[in-house]
């Protein structure tokens, strides 16, 4: 898609998770964002049916849906965004064959966006992704201090957000790995940057058995 290799990066966490219904990325926009915005939707008519498509203050939205899929796609697309640096990258899927050359956000860069997310708006997906690349070894690089405001925000996760949200996204081996173990991987990178390692702050972080 050549407008969208010259005007958009991906900036997205969700590709730690593997995308299979319905599910957004956010690719950052670099060019004026009105008419990048109708040279896309002309563009991606010609193979999808647009179910929505919307400017908003901070984003711009698609929804694509395929006649070969059940589910729809959802495109929220950062506006008025100063990258430094991007890295080049090819996106794949084990549930496609085809593979996608793509501009992208350096992994550091992904890291620190993705911190910050998760003490916005303390959504447990965004833990998710934080894990997955310290898995792949990127480093948190964070102050001992807001190391612990995450340790706490992760705490506070209930039973639901691991049921119900974090199963949503995740294969079944991933959801019994996560009830059983919660963000241990994570748990104990930001413990030693904090001077400690809290297994559980508040009591809040559910203990599920898995028979």
């Amino acid at each position: 898609m050549a407008i969208t290799k010259r005007k958009a990066i991906l900036f997205d966490g969700r590709c730690c998770r593997p995308v299979r219904y319905y599910e957004g990325f956010g690719p950052r926009i670099l060019q004026p964002e009105a008419v990048w915005f109708s040279e896309l939707q002309k563009y991606l008519g010609l193979f999808y049916e647009i179910r929505d498509a919307a400017e908003k203050f901070h984003r711009l939205v698609i929804e694509l849906k395929s006649a070969d899929y059940p589910r729809s796609l959802k495109l929220e697309m950062r506006k008025g965004a100063k990258i430094a640096r991007t890295d080049r990258a090819i996106a794949y899927s084990r549930f496609s064959t085809a593979q996608v050359y793509l501009r992208i956000v350096p992994l550091p860069e992904m890291m620190a966006s993705k911190i910050e997310a998760l003490l916005q708006r303390k959504e447990i997906r965004d833990a998710y992704d934080i894990e997955f690349l310290i898995k792949k070894g990127v480093k948190t690089d964070v102050p001992p201090e807001k190391a612990v405001r995450i340790l706490a925000v992760i705490d506070a996760l209930t039973r639901q957000d691991y049921d119900v949200k974090l199963s949503s996204l995740l294969e079944a081996d991933q959801r019994v790995y996560y009830r059983q173990n919660n963000f241990v991987i994570l748990k104990d990178a930001l413990g030693k940057k904090g001077g400690q390692l809290p297994i559980n702050l508040t009591g809040n972080v559910p203990e599920i058995r898995v028979d």
